[in-house]
């Protein structure tokens, strides 16, 4: 699994380990996820010094996004993880779903 960044500058390694260890985190408990991107830019929205995250997921052949805008970077960065994280959830959930019914109609 590959993590790409984008538009981080003033972020510190110690945070960024601990970025890349979730999203590892995340990738481990999803098989199938090859490439997450990860971009931060600050917002030219009515407020002022905001910052918006996107988290794009590429897993078996679908691509999943999450994006959050919110004061400050590590708030944004983590409710835009939380997003793919219930996404990926929900994914594995329909996965699962159809391999049940999938033995249930073979066997």
């Amino acid at each position: 699994m590959q993590i790409q960044w984008s538009g981080f500058s003033g972020i510190d390694g110690l945070q960024q380990d601990k970025i890349s260890a979730r999203v590892e985190r995340l990738a481990a408990q999803n098989r199938g996820v090859t490439n997450v991107r990860i971009a931060v830019q600050p917002t030219h929205h009515h407020r002022q010094g905001a910052q918006s995250v996107k988290v794009t997921c590429c897993v078996r052949g679908r691509t999943l996004a999450a994006s959050c805008e919110s004061e400050d970077f590590e708030t944004s960065l983590h409710e835009a993880l939380d997003d793919l994280e219930r996404q990926l959830h929900t994914l594995r959930g329909r996965h699962l779903a159809r391999r049940t019914l999938r033995a249930q109609v073979q066997g």
